[in-house]
This record gives structure tokens, C-alpha cells and sequence, in this order.
């Protein structure tokens, strides 16, 4: 579903340049959840310097056992992002969860990222820093370090990469939808190269993918091209703005062909005066369009793979962590 709703989701602002540094348009949340976090942090370790002035530290004391119990409830809420974020949940539960007013994804994102660090803390005082035990505990720790330092490594890659990455609430845009329009981008432009007009290459292509893709998808792609032009600053002020209402249209109007047809028309005629306008000719720019898109996608499959390798070792970690508790205090 994310795939068909976040070419058009109204947080899809591309023409605005993206913000450097942490990907969030609020300083001031920041500044509370660093100082909430420090304000946190601060009070668990001065806990653990009172604690470990009476008494070496061990897990199973009655303060190791306390802090135990704060990593393991801090651990269980940082599993929510993962629901949140539609990770941990049934295909057929994503549209209500859509629709449930939860905050936005990078809201739920920095808090996973500043509650992860007062999680890291409790671990490290409930084991003393140092772990002691056999292969279990070994792998439990070794699941959690696993766990941070991807996550630690994936919040700076969408920081210093956003501007190539962000489409749908601060989160990438899913790559079968970026294959998708790389596909439309690749065979408008094998038409331009058979002598048509854009508007006609335009038109055969979507006779072609009518049937699979559905009419949706050509809206969808006029504002993918609109994007990426806006990110080579080729569009005028508030271009994609007009593209996203005219694209909104056309599936709006699915029903009426005549009035698709005539928003359809609107958007591919300003494309294809800002097209046949480019110094290096509508065809090179085009393929330099796909080439992006193309650099888009590698760097997509790259991040699936470290959301992969952090989801499965914080899922193994939360599996430990109940095995841990169960064993500790019912075996």
C-alpha cells in the first residue's frame, strides 16, 4: 500500500530542498529529547555509582535487578517503532494502522534513537559492564551490540544520505515503486528515440502498462519526473506543487476519462516544454533523469539490507531478553 500512496502523500514536498543534518523540520523536539535523554542518563548512572560504592555489581543484586528491569521495558518499547513503522505487522492491519493518529515516522524514529541509548546504559549497569556466563548470554549481548551499532549506523546513513533517500514521511520510497517509474522512464525514452513526441511516448507506454499497472501509475510517474527534475533544479517556483494537484486529479478522475485526459494533458505539456527547453536536449536529460534513479535504487537495496540485519538481531536480542527473564526468576 505505502508503494501506491507515497508517490502523491501530501508530506512528499520535493521542489523544497531537503534540510541538512538530522531529518526533521523541529529543532526544538530535538533539543528536549537530547536533554531528556541526558537528564536520564545522568540520573541511571549516578543510581549505579551510589549502587556500586556499597557492593561489587551483580546482575542478580537488588539494584542489578532494577536495572535489569528498565532495559528490559525500554527494550520492549523500542519494539513499537517496528510496529509503527509497519515492519512487525500483518499486511491486512497496515491500512488501519495508517489511519490511526500514532505521530508521524520520524517522530517515532528519534525516540526509538534516544531511547535506545538510555537502554544501552541500563544494560550496561545491570551486567556491571562486563559479562559474565556461558554461550547464551554471549549471543544475548552479542544480538544487542549487533543491534546498536546498525541502527547507530543507519540513523547517520539517512541523515547524511536524506536528500537521496526521503519520499514518504522521512522514510524511502519502496523500490518496487522505484522500479516501476525507472521502467516508464526507460521506455518514454526508448519511444523519444523512435522519432515521437513526449506526449506521444507518454501515451504508449501507458497503453502498454494499462492493464498491470493501472492509470494510477502514470499520475504516479509525471510526478516522479516532476521530482526529479526539481532535484537537478530544473522547475520553476512551485512547479511540482502544480504537478502534485494535477496528478491528485487525474486519479480522481479515473472515472471520467474526458476530464483525466484533460489533466493528464496539462501536466505532459509543462514536462515537455521544460524537456524540449533543456541545453543538453530532452533525450540526455532524460537519461540522466534514469541515471539518478538508477543511483536511487542501488542505494535503496543497500539500506533494505541494514533494516534486514537490524530488525532480525533486535528481534533475537527481545527473544533473549524474555528467555533471560524467564530463566532468571521462574526456572
Amino acid at each position: 500500500m505505502a508503494a501506491r500512496l507515497s508517490p502523491l502523500h501530501p508530506r512528499y514536498r520535493p521542489e523544497t530542498p531537503a534540510p541538512k543534518g538530522l531529518p526533521t523540520q523541529s529543532w526544538l523536539l530535538h533539543a528536549i529529547g537530547i536533554i531528556t535523554t541526558a537528564a536520564g542518563g545522568w540520573w541511571l548512572w549516578q543510581r549505579y555509582l551510589r549502587y556500586v560504592a556499597t557492593m561489587p555489581p551483580r546482575a542478580s543484586s537488588d539494584d542489578g535487578i532494577w536495572f535489569g528491569w528498565v532495559a528490559a521495558g525500554l527494550m520492549t518499547f523500542l519494539t513499537l517503532y517496528g510496529v509503527r513503522r509497519g515492519i512487525l505487522v500483518p499486511a491486512r492491519w497496515l491500512p488501519t494502522l495508517y489511519r490511526l493518529p500514532l505521530g508521524s515516522l520520524q517522530g517515532w524514529l528519534w525516540l526509538h534513537v534516544y531511547l535506545s541509548l538510555l537502554c544501552a546504559l541500563a544494560i550496561g549497569c545491570h551486567i556491571g559492564w562486563r559479562v559474565k556466563g556461558g554461550l547464551f548470554y554471549w549471543m544475548l549481548i552479542a544480538s544487542i551490540i549487533v543491534a546498536f551499532v546498525s541502527g547507530f549506523w543507519g540513523v547517520v546513513a539517512y541523515t547524511l544520505l536524506r536528500d537521496g533517500l526521503t519520499r514518504f514521511e522521512g522514510q524511502p520510497l519502496y523500490v518496487t515503486a522505484l522500479w516501476k517509474h525507472y521502467r516508464w522512464l526507460s521506455e518514454v525514452l526508448a519511444q523519444l528515440r523512435e522519432g515521437k513526441s513526449f506526449a506521444e511516448s507518454v501515451d504508449a507506454v501507458e497503453a502498454k502498462w494499462r492493464e498491470t499497472d493501472g492509470l494510477a501509475q502514470t499520475a504516479a510517474w509525471l510526478y516522479e519526473l516532476a521530482y526529479l527534475l526539481a532535484k537537478l533544479r530544473r522547475t520553476p517556483e512551485g512547479f511540482v506543487r502544480d504537478m502534485e494537484r494535477w496528478a491528485w486529479a487525474m486519479m480522481q478522475s479515473e472515472d471520467n476519462e474526458r476530464q483525466r485526459e484533460r489533466w493528464k494533458s496539462t501536466a505532459v505539456q509543462a514536462l515537455a516544454m521544460l524537456l524540449e527547453n533543456a541545453p543538453e536536449g530532452q533525450e540526455k536529460l532524460l537519461a540522466k533523469l534514469r541515471q539518478r534513479l538508477g543511483w536511487e535504487i542501488a542505494l535503496q537495496i543497500a539500506m533494505r539490507g541494514w533494516i534486514v540485519l537490524h530488525t532480525i538481531a533486535a528481534l533475537i536480542a527481545f527473544l533473549l531478553t524474555v528467555a533471560h527473564i524467564v530463566t532468571a526468576f521462574y526456572w
